[in-house]
């Protein structure tokens, strides 16, 4: 028979993890699980997916058929389009569908108009310029008319060969330089699944700290230095950065007859030691990025002037949150928006569809 002291202990549990659970569901992140696409040949956000963000931003997203955001069914849409190759920055999981940076482009457009551009995105967390090099070839198959392509980089570390992420599918690396296709797979998306479903988001996360490297330790333990890999080759010099941008610029317009265009977003303007920060401190390198992409008939808009235009109207930055470092992280809503009115103004000018 359970005492009356047991009763109250296991009632007090049972609110307490009540409260765990929905605390979590509000106001923590969901879970964001992949699965295999097998038209794409590769690991997509799984279809039918509504995610939560709440770490940073506060946005809710659609993952539609073959993983695409915010869109149902890609393949069933007849309107020309133009394709937004990209990261967590145009994943973009801080902000609601219709404030991220392809849907904005479309109500630019003219979502209703007769002859309508439609744009949508491309982008997980941890991909790369070596992913979209890949990828062209199966979205321009998967969703035509596609009239081009353009890509969002936030710094020269985006273009440059031996990068770590978390997720690594393409690959670009050096000595000598080549691109490979790691064929990526994530592990326990069952499990993720049915958490998810569950609302139990706090489990997972506690799993995963206890198999993170920043366990707490309660003795002295040794720790693993950060590697920065083969980067040493490009550390020698302006020379090394100019072979490898020049292999990839060359690589990725072989892959399309398409227009390409690259599209500069930097981390610009921040706050620095309570001041704002207007200075590109990769602007050495971007200039030569705009130069080999030039030369290899690939245009390069760069968002600086227009980032610090905007914060000198608005007094706002292009990144950053009221639960966030302003200024850093990931594009807020007007970044979005001004990201788009660039993209949307080169379209009507340069394109005709």
């Amino acid at each position: 028979m359970l005492t009356k002291p047991t009763i109250n202990i296991a009632i007090s549990i049972f609110i307490s993890l009540l409260f765990i659970w929905g605390f979590c569901y509000f106001l923590c992140d969901s879970l964001i699980s992949y699965e295999f696409d097998e038209t794409l040949d590769k690991q997509i956000h799984k279809p039918g997916l509504i995610y939560k963000h709440r770490s940073e931003g506060w946005g809710t997203t659609y993952i539609g058929e073959h993983g695409i955001i915010g869109v149902k069914d890609i393949t069933k849409d007849p309107r020309k389009k133009v394709v937004i190759w990209g990261d967590s920055h145009v994943e973009a999981f801080q902000v609601d569908d219709d404030k991220k940076l392809p849907q904005v482009i479309s109500s630019l457009q003219g979502e209703k108009a007769d002859n309508a551009l439609m744009a949508f995105g491309v982008g997980m967390s941890g991909d790369s310029v070596a992913d979209y090099y890949f990828d062209i070839p199966k979205y321009e198959k998967l969703a035509p008319p596609i009239i081009a392509h353009f890509i969002i980089i936030s710094s020269i570390d985006d273009i440059l060969p031996d990068q770590s992420a978390d997720r690594i599918r393409g690959v670009f690396n050096s000595n000598p330089y080549r691109l490979e296709n790691n064929n990526w797979k994530p592990r326990h998306q069952n499990i993720k699944r049915l958490l998810n479903n569950l609302g139990l988001y706090f489990v997972w996360d506690l799993v995963k700290s206890f198999n993170s490297n920043m366990v707490m330790h309660f003795k002295p333990a040794t720790r693993n230095a950060y590697s920065n890999k083969a980067r040493a080759d490009i550390s020698e010099g302006p020379n090394k950065v100019e072979e490898a941008i020049s292999f990839l610029m060359k690589k990725l317009r072989a892959q399309t007859v398409l227009p390409i265009i690259i599209v500069y977003c930097p981390y610009i303007p921040t706050i620095t030691e309570g001041k704002i920060v207007s200075v590109d401190q990769g602007a050495f390198s971007i200039k030569l990025l705009a130069q080999k992409a030039l030369q290899n008939n690939i245009v390069f808009l760069d968002m600086t002037d227009s980032f610090i235009n905007a914060f000198n109207t608005t007094g706002k930055l292009p990144r950053g949150f009221p639960n966030s470092w302003p200024g850093y992280g990931h594009f807020n809503v007007m970044g979005h928006q001004i990201i788009a009115l660039e993209i949307s103004t080169y379209i009507q000018r340069n394109m005709t569809y």
